[in-house]
């Protein structure tokens, strides 16, 4: 705790978020140092049809993250079709009790419906137009309509960096935003 270097990993779904996750980690704790890129996991290959993380490939991500010297580990996926209220909780309780294990803590949230979600919910302050009065499920189409093109590994960092210059409003719009920045300052605070 304190100034100490905090030796951090991290799980994401989509190839945007390899580099758009540490922005917002190095944003919101300094002295997170990220052990290697995020390790992008497909949901299909992490878990089953019900939304239940498949131990052994859960295994084999937090022991090679430890063997890369995290001790803690955010992941971040997109909820998709699957209900948070309930997919969360149990998907928490599974990852905690598999990282601590290999001697990690674990932060988790389900961006809803996806990580493009934040951006349509901070559009006026992104230069993307007004926020939509309903998010769609089609995030990434959506963004793809306001900005004529969407590259998710070259314009998602590109629109991250820009949203943490608003964090504290685009946090106040986003419930998943703020949930994925509260897990990040609790493992800062670890």
């Amino acid at each position: 705790m304190g100034d100490q270097p905090l030796h951090m990993g991290a799980v994401v779904e989509g190839y945007g978020e390899v580099s758009s996750v540490p922005i917002v980690i190095r944003y919101l704790c300094p002295r997170a140092r990220m052990v290697a890129p995020p390790h992008r996991l497909n949901k299909g290959k992490a878990f089953d049809p019900q939304m239940h993380p498949r131990k052994d490939v859960w295994e084999g991500v937090f022991s090679l993250l430890r063997a890369q010297g995290a001790t803690a580990v955010v992941v971040l996926m997109d909820v998709d079709r699957a209900c948070p209220k309930y997919a969360a909780p149990v998907i928490r309780n599974t990852l905690e009790g598999i990282a601590s294990s290999f001697d990690i803590t674990v932060g988790f949230c389900l961006a809803t419906p996806e990580y493009e979600a934040w951006f349509l919910e901070s559009a006026d302050l992104l230069g993307l137009g007004s926020p939509p009065p309903r998010i769609p499920r089609d995030c990434k189409g959506e963004i793809r309509r306001r900005m004529g093109r969407y590259r998710p590994t070259v314009d998602q960092p590109r629109l991250t960096a820009h949203l943490t210059g608003h964090l504290e409003q685009a946090r106040r719009r986003s419930s998943s935003l703020d949930k994925f920045c509260r897990e990040v300052e609790a493992l800062c605070q670890s």
